[in-house]
């Protein structure tokens, strides 16, 4: 017989047929193969664990209950469960095969064995059975031992980005924000952990109160270290805007082109800047290709501003216009990140731009009463960041 090597264990429970377990046993010796017989179900357990056999070969016997026999292959199934059990029953005790089976056998013969060709394949065949299983049985254990390490990688990840938003909402200014009668409010609504959406505003010496809303390409983590650059941006925007000689929003955002050229990074900002000059009663604005465009909100209309312009950081010398609009006694700005787009059931884009316009001619006009007709509440696993913005002037 030509089966390779293995170590065979024959499992005899009963002291019937004692002729066949012998021949069985004498055979497989004198093909090569290490075999050791077990007549009790606690040297069977025990030999299975000093051992680790590679087959099992377990003999059915006839009893009062047909079930007794065939009982123990499941105790053998639970500590070896990727060992191969062949099954051999008598001939005159065929209707114990099935119940064997049921249990967990692999595999049976009938005895008195005619033919030994017959038990040099089934033997052949469980062994490689037996290989393949504890192959996969290893394959799988290291499997769990990866998919274990990945889970607990992803469990870290996950708390340091969350503590990165934690940093990133600090960096956030305080919403809402009254300065006299204008009141600034904010909501971000990350895509992943980490969001690519920013919103700054803040009062110049002169009481002029600029403002902008940011949008940076990708997602995570990439994205959210820029906003930590245009917030850096910001605050020396605001302690150095005199020495600076920045004299409109375009200049503002040439500025930030710049030092974001300078930063080197891969992504790009798309970015709508606003200064708010209550005394004056004007609104100062300029567009870096930032969409949707910002909507004007007053007693006489409700409308997009201007958009347009080039995105920040990607280009040496882009141009940008400074548009001015009189401001009247009570008004509200709304803008958003184009994220909202992607939670929005209209069909085509100017449907959605008609419907967000609606909304706000309609007096829906707050962060919360938006976010709640466009169904933010309950968005989860949105495609992109999403950022509401709101300025507002009672009369």
């Amino acid at each position: 017989m030509n089966v390779g090597s293995g170590e065979l264990l024959i499992v005899a429970l009963s002291a019937s047929d004692q002729d066949t377990h012998k021949e069985v046993m004498n055979y497989l010796v004198d093909s090569g193969l290490r075999s050791t017989l077990v007549t009790t179900e606690e040297t069977c357990l025990t030999k299975i664990q000093d051992l680790s056999p590679d087959l099992i070969i377990y003999f059915l016997w006839n009893s009062t209950s047909l079930l007794d026999s065939s009982e123990f292959i499941q105790t053998i199934k639970t500590s070896a469960p990727d060992v191969a059990i062949i099954a051999i029953a008598q001939f005159s005790d065929t209707k114990l095969v099935q119940p064997a089976l049921v249990k967990g056998a692999d595999d049976y013969l009938i005895s008195p064995i005619a033919d030994y060709a017959l038990l040099d394949h089934i033997v052949a065949k469980n062994l490689r059975l037996s290989k393949e299983r504890s192959t996969r049985m290893i394959e799988g254990q290291k499997l769990a031992g990866l998919n274990q390490q990945l889970e607990e990688s992803l469990r870290v990840l996950e708390r340091d980005q969350r503590a990165g938003f934690e940093v990133q909402l600090a960096m956030l200014p305080k919403s809402p924000y009254k300065v006299g009668d204008v009141t600034f409010t904010h909501k971000i609504i990350p895509s992943v952990i980490l969001s690519g959406d920013f919103i700054d505003y803040f009062k110049f010496a002169d009481d002029r109160l600029l403002f902008y809303i940011a949008d940076v390409s990708g997602h995570g983590a990439s994205s959210a270290f820029v906003t930590v650059l245009l917030k850096n941006l910001s605050q020396r925007l605001s302690r150095e805007y005199e020495r600076l000689g920045l004299n409109c929003t375009a200049a503002i955002l040439e500025w930030f082109n710049q030092e974001l050229l300078s930063s080197e990074l891969a992504q790009h900002v798309t970015m709508f800047m606003g200064i708010v000059d209550v005394d004056r009663g004007v609104l100062e604005y300029s567009n870096a290709a930032h969409f949707p465009g910002t909507i004007f909100s007053s007693k006489e209309k409700t409308e997009f501003l201007e958009i347009g312009g080039l995105p920040l950081g990607l280009y040496e010398n882009p141009s940008y216009e400074t548009n001015v609009l009189e401001l009247p006694s009570q008004f509200t700005l709304v803008m958003f990140s184009d994220g909202i787009f992607d939670v929005m059931q209209q069909q085509t884009l100017k449907a959605k731009e008609d419907f967000l316009l609606g909304l706000v001619e309609d007096g829906t006009c707050t962060v919360g009463s938006l976010s709640d007709h466009l169904g933010l509440g309950v968005v989860k696993d949105a495609p992109d960041d999403i950022a509401l913005f709101t300025i507002a002037r009672a009369a």
